[in-house]
């Protein structure tokens, strides 16, 4: 709820802002009410007396605050399809499958669970709003999906509907194969050597973010993660020393969350799982069992994983068959 006060003194009006909310109905708070929690409604916004229109209010103070100017929030999985719905975009059997395509073919990334446009989805982007810009529109979009329902119930034909379609398309098309300009999203030269082998540092980009990594690889394995503003992700070395190699291990971030890594990787891969207060997740050794392979014919082995015990082959990683472990 947003309240515009109107405040007179000494001739002069001002209209003073108050933005917070009204709970209507208690809901769940009624079982659950913990003002401790920070994803709580309570600290969404904050709460606001019961007034009425054109009620005189008794001044009390005013507090000041300076707001900057934001940009809008980025798209989550949930947004982009609540948008999508809002314009009449797809079904609720396809807001899967788009959300796939856009982060297989490369065009976004999924960091920090928002998406970020990648090198290639900008350039992509641009060239079809500047050769195809009355198909690249939502309104468009969501005019053919409704004429398609309307032959899905033989109200038109469809081969008017196609005839209306492709007759701009194909001088788009034509006009596009002699007008587009070829860009080039070839990784980037960053300007830094490999402390490894010399060799270019290149700035590459994948579904999970940015990253500098060595020209040379995979025989040199060199390579530095960047955060969603492009700074190098430092990991946290610690004292912790691995049990497989005794080199030491250090703190990274992954698409789980943080975790020990060893730092003789790719040569050790040991890792280590951490729960949300850091500490280590100490997962029992695996058991070799009797069970065989049904792929390889390898020993299966007792693993436990944070969805409790199953069983995998011992031929990981050229065989990543697993099963379900028995109950008994």
């Amino acid at each position: 709820i947003t309240i515009d006060i109107q405040a007179k003194q000494e001739g002069s009006l001002s209209i003073l802002r108050a933005s917070g909310s009204i709970l209507k109905s208690p809901g769940f708070l009624k079982v659950y009410d913990d003002d401790t929690d920070q994803d709580h409604p309570k600290k969404q916004a904050e709460k606001l007396p019961e007034l009425f229109e054109n009620e005189n209010l008794t001044f009390y103070r005013t507090v000041p605050q300076q707001h900057f100017t934001e940009p809008p929030p980025r798209y989550n999985e949930a947004s982009l399809i609540r948008m999508l719905e809002e314009n009449g975009i797809g079904r609720p059997s396809t807001y899967a499958p788009i959300v796939d395509t856009i982060l297989t073919r490369g065009y976004v990334r999924l960091q920090e669970k928002k998406f970020f446009p990648t090198q290639l989805g900008r350039v992509v982007n641009d060239q079809l709003i500047r050769h195809f810009s009355e198909i690249v529109d939502a309104g468009f979009t969501a005019r053919i999906e409704e004429k398609l329902d309307n032959i899905a119930e033989n109200g038109i034909p469809w081969s008017s509907v196609v005839q209306e379609f492709y007759d701009p398309f194909q001088k788009d098309l034509e006009a596009a194969q002699s007008a587009m300009e070829k860009v080039d999203v070839s990784p980037k030269d960053s300007g830094e050597k490999c402390i490894n082998c010399q060799g270019r540092i290149l700035l590459r980009e994948s579904r999970f973010g940015q990253y500098l990594c060595c020209e040379n690889f995979p025989r040199c394995q060199f390579k530095i993660s960047l955060d969603p503003q492009g700074k190098k992700i430092v990991h946290e070395t610690t004292d912790e020393k691995c049990a497989k190699c005794n080199s030491p291990m250090a703190i990274k971030q992954g698409r789980r969350g943080r975790f020990l890594a060893c730092t003789a990787y790719p040569k050790c891969r040991n890792i280590i799982g951490l729960d949300k207060d850091g500490n280590k997740i100490i997962r029992p050794d695996p058991i070799v069992t009797d069970k065989l392979c049904q792929k390889c014919k390898r020993p299966m082995l007792l693993r436990v994983g944070k969805r409790g015990p199953f069983l995998a082959c011992s031929g990981f990683p050229k065989c990543r068959n697993i099963q379900k472990a028995p109950s008994e």
